[in-house]
C-alpha cells in the first residue's frame, strides 16, 4: 500500500510540476531565461486571451467581403488625406465621391463559381492561380537580386578604389582557364 501511495505521489508531483513550469513555456515560450530579480507580470497573460480572441474576429472578418471592401475603401480614404464620416461611408469632403464598393469578384467567389462547374472548370482556374502566384514569385525574387546586386555595388564602390577594382578585372579577365 505504502508503495502504491509514494507511487501516486510522484506522479502527482510530475504533473503538478509539468503543469506550474513546463506547460506555461510551451504556451507562453521564452527566448532567453528571464534576468536575477525579474518577476513577470501576470496581467501580461490575461491579456494573451484577449488578443487571441481579437486575433480570431479579423480572422473572421476576412472571410467577409462586405467587411473587406469597406476597410478597402477606408484606407483608399485614409491614403488620399480624406476621412470617411459617418456610418454611410460618405467623405468628409462634400463634394467628393464615395468610391466604388465593388470591384469585381473575389478569389474565393471565383473558386466556388469554378468549384460549381465541376473537374474541368476548375482545371483553368487553378493553372491560372499558380501562373500568378509564380509570376508574382519570380518578380519578387528578380526585384531581390537586382537591389541586392545595386546594393552590393554600392558597398564595393566605396571601399575598393578605381584602380585596384580595373586592375583585379583585368586579372580575372586575362586569366587562364583550367581544365
Amino acid at each position: 500500500m505504502a508503495k502504491q501511495l509514494r507511487q501516486a505521489r510522484a506522479i502527482v508531483c510530475a504533473a503538478r510540476d509539468y503543469l506550474r513550469y513546463d506547460l506555461p513555456e510551451i504556451i507562453f515560450p521564452s527566448s532567453l531565461p528571464n534576468p536575477p530579480g525579474y518577476v513577470p507580470e501576470q496581467e501580461a497573460r490575461r491579456n494573451y486571451v484577449a488578443l487571441f480572441l481579437h486575433a480570431c474576429r479579423r480572422y473572421a472578418d476576412t472571410w467577409n467581403p462586405r467587411k473587406m471592401a469597406q476597410e478597402r475603401a477606408e484606407r483608399a480614404a485614409a491614403a488620399r488625406g480624406e476621412t470617411l464620416g459617418g456610418e454611410d461611408g460618405s467623405s468628409s469632403r462634400p463634394g467628393d465621391k464615395a468610391p466604388p464598393q465593388e470591384e469585381g469578384p473575389t478569389l474565393s467567389e471565383e473558386f466556388v463559381a469554378a468549384a460549381k462547374g465541376g473537374g474541368q472548370a476548375l482545371k483553368p482556374f487553378l493553372a491560372n492561380l499558380y501562373q500568378t502566384r509564380a509570376r508574382a514569385y519570380r518578380d519578387a525574387v528578380q526585384q531581390f537580386i537586382d537591389g541586392y546586386q545595386q546594393g552590393f555595388r554600392q558597398v564595393m564602390a566605396a571601399e575598393v578604389p578605381a584602380e585596384v577594382a580595373n586592375v583585379q578585372y583585368v586579372t580575372q579577365v586575362h586569366r587562364p582557364a583550367s581544365m
